[in-house]
């Protein structure tokens, strides 16, 4: 029982709290027959604690999308998204600053949004 209960200990004190943060869009550029009320059809989250951007399509879109940040393009990838599909770029290789996603579509809308991407690693080689 004893052991039970510092296993029980041990893992509440493992616990890492997880900060997600969804990220603003705004539409630009917007085609011929939009109104001001346009829909985005994306959501997108950053997940601080994981490193991951999480895109969600609301309806079936055809777009082009664009990850940047301090070294460059960290993504790019032509989307067909039928069925309403998840994609999660994994941001855990880049470094700590101000990133932007950008999606461009065939009617010339270009739906944009910037988020900051903290290093939460910390170097315990040198205690």
């Amino acid at each position: 029982m004893k052991e039970k209960i510092i296993t029980f200990c041990l893992m509440l004190t493992c616990v890492i709290p997880t900060y997600s943060e969804e990220v603003s869009l705004s539409v630009h550029n917007e085609g011929e027959g939009h109104d001001n009320n346009y829909e985005i059809p994306i959501h997108v989250d950053h997940d601080s604690a994981s490193k991951l951007l999480r895109i969600d399509f609301k309806k079936s879109i055809d777009c082009f999308v664009v990850v940047s940040g301090p070294e460059g393009v960290v993504y790019q990838k032509s989307i067909n998204a039928r069925n309403y599909q998840t994609i999660a770029v994994d941001l855990k290789p880049y470094e700590e600053g101000d990133y932007e996603i950008v999606f461009y579509d065939k009617e010339g809308n270009v739906i944009d949004g910037s988020f900051y991407l903290k290093n939460s690693f910390k170097n315990l080689t040198n205690c």
